[in-house]
């Protein structure tokens, strides 16, 4: 099946221009960097993140490709493993990035998007379409040294109390709570990794037991339906979209 252009020259452009070094981000494209981590799962969101332009419609949305290393998932090295996302950003201005939530992005372990790939993610982000900033979720760039995971501790707390009350077990195994995002009502959403460590060729590796997503609010009482398993590291969009509306949510 076709590929979407030439993405083996984007790849080699890349590396061209970091050498045998990891992909740094170094600040530029901060909102597309934005679009991608509020999107994407798992990433890292440090120095081996990288983002790069490839394409423009006529109303000024931005199609890039998003290299990461993903923190929930390791290498036979015991370093994280690399993913590739292809993201729309709809539009940006001098504060905010905005983008269609949860469906802007596709993820795979390698940077071979097929041409139908590529023309549905347009599809449903309206390539060419007139902007429509009812549909848009607007965030906060992100800059070069700071993290959109700060929160309070409190939250972050609930968030892993959460998860060892829907699984018993979890408490078995270390657990690392990763925070994603903010809606404007002040639900939180947390990525939840129950994982163990081994030893393999002298290097340490974490292996995901569980994967979950948390949304917490404070003074909340814990409730089931705010925990969801993830079981598709690649294909979680809509159902992380459906999770959202089921604990209302507020997209914008």
């Amino acid at each position: 099946m076709k590929k979407f252009f030439s993405w083996l020259s984007i790849i080699t452009i890349l590396f061209i221009c970091v050498g045998c070094n990891p992909l740094q981000y170094e600040g530029n494209n901060k909102e597309l960097f934005t679009v991608a981590a509020h999107n994407v799962l798992g990433g890292d969101y440090g120095s081996s993140s990288r983002t790069k332009v490839i394409e423009e419609d006529n109303q000024g949305r931005i199609l890039f490709l998003y290299r990461f290393s993903s923190v929930l998932t390791d290498d036979e090295d015991g370093h994280n493993r690399y993913f590739y996302a292809l993201c729309i950003c709809q539009h940006f201005d001098d504060k905010d990035t905005y983008f269609y939530e949860d469906i802007c992005a596709i993820v795979k372990t390698e940077s071979n998007f097929e041409d139908s790939e590529v023309e549905q993610l347009k599809k449903i982000n309206d390539w060419n379409e007139p902007l429509y900033y009812g549909k848009m979720t607007a965030r906060e760039y992100i800059h070069e040294g700071t993290s959109k995971r700060i929160c309070s501790q409190s939250l972050t707390k609930s968030a892993e109390e959460y998860i060892k009350n829907y699984n018993k077990s979890a408490t078995e195994h270390d657990i690392r709570i990763i925070y994603i995002d903010t809606d404007k009502n002040g639900k939180a959403l947390f990525l939840a990794n129950v994982y163990d460590e081994s030893v393999k060729n002298n290097f340490i590796i974490r292996d995901t037991i569980k994967l979950y997503v948390v949304i917490v609010q404070e003074n909340e009482i814990y409730d089931s339906k705010e925990v969801m398993e993830i079981k598709n590291l690649l294909d979680y969009q809509l159902q992380v979209h459906e999770f959202k509306i089921r604990n209302g949510w507020r997209f914008e």
